[in-house]
């Protein structure tokens, strides 16, 4: 069990040979050598913290506030690079790496460059409403809010999945390559869909409270799931047991 400081982890981005990056309430990200056990550094990025997501092989960061700041920083000096004010509410921010793209949403869903952190162009939402979660690998995108909506760039062409979600959702993990998409919503259920055909394939219940965070590594078969309650789930797909549940301070 680690104690790294912070009042509440919410989010966490991990490159298990070495290094984990958490960001919690006090608007920190510390990274943490897993081998040593002890603390490298921290980042104070600024208030409502709201996600990150690291490139651990530049060792850059991405870090997005609810008022709408991102940061670019560098992992190993803990310097700023760039920094942003949207100057709208953000949501939900998700980053393909790769092509060095990043769709921040909330009232309105917006594309930004990576490296200049400057805007490429807003997207017209229409009876979409209020973007809550979304999966980005470039050329394509899912956008949850009002149903679930596949997006693909640059025709910005957008189909809605079959599958009708009462529940808001709070969180997408895909795996684009085996077109596989899971959500985490408000009524505590996961749901795994197919990209390729947008219906519905399995549903996992078992959250006593509202998903806010899912990690799928598709060739094991597993989906990590978190709940309000600080209680993370454990699920495998290939026989759908029922999940192994962890309190989040037993973990090891």
């Amino acid at each position: 069990t680690w104690r790294v400081g912070l009042d509440q982890v919410h989010c966490i981005d991990v490159c298990w040979r070495q290094l984990l990056c958490l960001a919690g309430q006090s608007c920190r990200l510390v990274l943490w050598d897993l081998a040593r056990d002890q603390r490298l550094g921290c980042y104070e990025h600024g208030p409502s913290l709201l996600s990150h997501s690291v490139e651990w092989s530049n060792m850059e960061v991405l870090s997005c506030c609810h008022a709408g700041e991102i940061h670019l920083w560098n992992l190993k000096t803990f310097e700023t690079m760039k920094a942003l004010s949207t100057k709208v509410a953000v949501r939900c921010m998700v980053v393909d790496w790769l092509s060095r793209r990043v769709v921040t949403c909330g009232e309105r869903m917006s594309l930004w460059t990576v490296d200049a952190l400057s805007k490429v162009r807003d997207f017209d939402l229409g009876a979409v409403g209020e973007v809550s979660a979304v999966a980005l690998q470039w050329p394509r995108c899912v956008s949850a809010g009002k149903g679930l909506k596949l997006w693909t760039f640059p025709s910005e062409s957008c189909e809605s999945f079959r599958s009708r979600i009462e529940a808001l959702v709070l969180c997408l993990a895909a795996s684009w390559a085996e077109e596989r998409l899971v959500s985490g919503a408000a009524d505590g259920t996961l749901r795994l869909f197919s990209l390729a055909t947008r219906q519905m394939i399995l549903e996992f219940q078992g959250h006593r409270s509202e998903v806010l965070s899912i990690s799928l590594h598709w060739p094991s078969g597993r989906i990590l799931s978190g709940e309000d309650s600080s209680r993370l789930k454990l699920w495998g797909l290939e026989r759908h047991p029922e999940p192994k549940a962890f309190k989040v301070q037993e973990l090891q």
